[in-house]
């Protein structure tokens, strides 16, 4: 997946990506190990890994942060399992203590999402849009 980099314009540029792998060793304790990519892309293209079974929030483009709320919810599945908790109240003050908040528990599914609502007590989105990105 790549996503675009402001104000980048040239032939290409090599990305050096470092990865942290867990691996097994003699002991109880697992060893963790560096791994690194290079992968080629053009100046103007970010390269983005994502983690098999990911979802990667997203919210409408906006050209200023104001009082409105978050009507639309963009979720974006990727191919794998994964299982993650998202978690919504107004960011503002202390009434999540009173319970003015949300909870969804999303499980991808290899881009077959389910989702429950784990805790009901704030105005949540009017609109939840999923985008399966195993599917070009």
């Amino acid at each position: 997946m790549t996503g675009q980099c402001a104000g980048r314009s040239a032939a290409s540029l090599s990305v050096h990506d470092t990865a942290l792998r867990m691996g097994q060793t003699g002991h109880s304790n697992p060893l963790y190990q560096l791994e690194s990519y290079i992968r080629k892309a053009p100046l103007d293209t970010c390269p983005i890994f994502v983690k098999a079974g990911a979802v990667i929030l997203k919210y409408p483009v906006r050209t200023h942060v104001g009082k409105e709320k978050d009507e639309l919810l963009i979720l974006e599945t990727y191919p794998g399992e994964g299982i993650y908790t998202h978690y919504q109240d107004n960011g503002e003050d202390f009434e999540y203590r009173r319970g003015a908040y949300n909870e969804y528990r999303l499980i991808n599914h290899n881009g077959r999402l389910d989702m429950e609502m784990l805790h009901e007590g704030y105005q949540g989105y009017g609109k939840i849009e999923i985008r399966n990105k195993s599917q070009k």
